[in-house]
């Protein structure tokens, strides 16, 4: 986030382009998956992919 200051959930936040569709591991390091955000069902299956494949940490952060 570039800009400094408090942020609040209405508040427009923009978005670089080429992170919008990635989802990263729960550290923020890697690049571990990709949602079109689209259809919810592919993304309830990138998640279970991501759990049992590449990061078994991930279930433990919050999904929105």
């Amino acid at each position: 986030m570039a800009e400094i200051g408090r942020r609040f959930s209405l508040d427009n936040a923009s978005v670089d382009p080429k992170l919008k569709n990635r989802i990263f591991s729960a550290d923020g390091d890697d690049h571990i998956g990709d949602w079109d955000g689209e259809c919810i069902d592919d993304l309830i299956k990138e998640i279970d992919r991501i759990e049992e494949r590449q990061d078994p940490n991930y279930s433990s952060l919050p999904h929105s």
